[in-house]
């Protein structure tokens, strides 16, 4: 969450699989909104100009979830 990409990270670990890295990888809610909302007008939402407004309290919880398959 400091800026550093998940594969920078992962390359610097000597991770040779991106889900190593995200095994271990615990975004905050409000990290992964924030990323959301760098999308904002990049996209065509469902016919509207611009991506909703993302917070926090409104991303469902098994968007946050990391899973891993096994």
């Amino acid at each position: 969450m400091s800026g550093a990409s998940l594969r920078t990270v992962a390359d610097q670990l000597g991770h040779r699989d991106i889900r190593m890295t995200m095994r271990y990888a615990h975004l905050s809610a409000a990290h992964r909104a924030d990323a959301v909302g760098k999308l904002d007008g990049v996209f065509d939402f469902m016919g509207q100009k611009s991506v909703p407004k993302v917070s926090p309290e409104n991303i469902p919880t098994q968007a946050l979830a990391v899973t891993s398959s096994k």
